[in-house]
């Protein structure tokens, strides 16, 4: 009953871990769509651009008379870049961290889980080694009952048969 009991105990335990990781799973699974959207917004920033580039370019032609209009956009397009740059690598820094973070946490809860899982098998193998060391002291002891008991059927069979001797004996007399 104490094997069956701590290994639902230690079946507990894992069944636990293995929610947590699912949890952590789930979690990583809500960073990828986050992750999805950031890169949807950056290719929506990168066809703006490309929107004005093309725009640079018709200014470009009527550079004579738009010059000024022309310089402003110019280095409007090159802060855009710029922005879009840092957008690009802070995109990148998150998906790194949030990948680095979410696999460290899900190589934990499954070593966790492993730990548990062994933890609990070698509870067992110790609980059904003692189970069965008591099986054979019991068994033991059994025989040294039964061993006993028949020496005391033997002595008390010789001890009546000794005092029907006597009694015949005495009869005799």
């Amino acid at each position: 009953e104490m094997c069956i009991r701590d290994r639902a105990k230690c079946e507990n335990e894992v069944n636990m871990m293995q929610k947590k990781l699912e949890t952590c799973k789930k979690s990583l699974k809500e960073k990828e769509v986050q992750i999805a959207n950031l890169n949807l917004h950056l290719e929506e920033s990168a066809t703006a651009l490309q929107t004005i580039k093309q725009l640079q370019n018709t200014i470009q032609e009527f550079n004579s008379t738009y010059i000024p209009e022309s310089k402003r956009l110019k280095e409007e397009l090159e802060k855009l870049t710029e922005e879009n740059a840092v957008l690009i690598k802070y995109r990148d820094k998150f998906n790194e961290v949030e990948k680095e973070k979410l696999k460290e946490i899900e190589e934990k809860y499954e070593k966790d889980v492993e730990l548990v899982k062994n933890t609990c098998n070698e509870q067992i193998e110790e609980q059904q080694v003692l189970a069965e060391q008591i099986r054979k002291e019991n068994k033991k002891e059994i025989e040294d009952l039964k061993a006993n008991c028949e020496l005391k059927v033997l002595e008390a069979r010789e001890l009546a048969r000794k005092e029907e001797e006597m009694t015949r004996a005495e009869y005799m007399e």
